[in-house]
């Protein structure tokens, strides 16, 4: 039944949808957590929460970058294509993409706390006595502060936008 809607191209719109919707249920906690400036949920909560938004954040964008690639080979290669664009091979590389973003979904989840501390400093902005949804690096927490930033600059900006480039660059120059 719905043959026809077996196809990788939609298996990875799947894949982007459940990210989406993962993501999705974190809004409540973060609504609340805006609207009362505190993060009443408690440190499991907090972690569920931080490592879903890395997980969608690096799904979603490994998914648009497999799907650029997806597309190139449909487009310029279209005998491999035949065997590369199967459902079961966008279903392989699609648990691929979740392990992968697992390197990072994990030890956000590992590093997520909650912090309660009289007043201190957050950039700027003063809490006091207020509860704050954050990350904990290990020391020295600057260093592993700015390399988590490069990190996600790297692996979730600079790396697809490149592929995504060369994909599409190259369908350019086929056509």
């Amino acid at each position: 039944r719905y043959t026809k809607m077996k196809t990788a191209t939609n298996i990875y719109i799947f894949n982007l949808a459940l990210a989406d919707a993962l993501a999705t249920s974190t809004l409540p906690f973060q609504s609340a957590k805006y609207l009362m400036e505190t993060w009443p949920f408690g440190e499991l909560l907090c972690k569920v929460v931080l490592s879903i938004d890395y997980y969608n954040m690096f799904t979603s964008i490994f998914t648009l970058t497999m799907m650029s690639v997806d597309r190139y080979v449909a487009v310029c290669h279209p005998v491999k294509a035949l065997d590369f664009r199967t459902p079961a091979k966008a279903k392989i590389i699609n648990v691929c993409i979740w392990v992968l973003s697992s390197l990072i979904g994990v030890p956000i989840m590992v590093m997520a706390v909650t912090k309660s501390k009289g007043k201190w400093f957050l950039g700027k902005v003063p809490f006091y006595g207020k509860v704050l949804c954050t990350l904990q690096f290990p020391d020295p927490p600057i260093y592993w502060d700015t390399v988590t930033k490069i990190c996600v600059f790297i692996f979730a900006f600079m790396v697809p936008i490149l592929v995504i480039t060369i994909c599409y660059g190259l369908m350019i120059l086929r056509l």
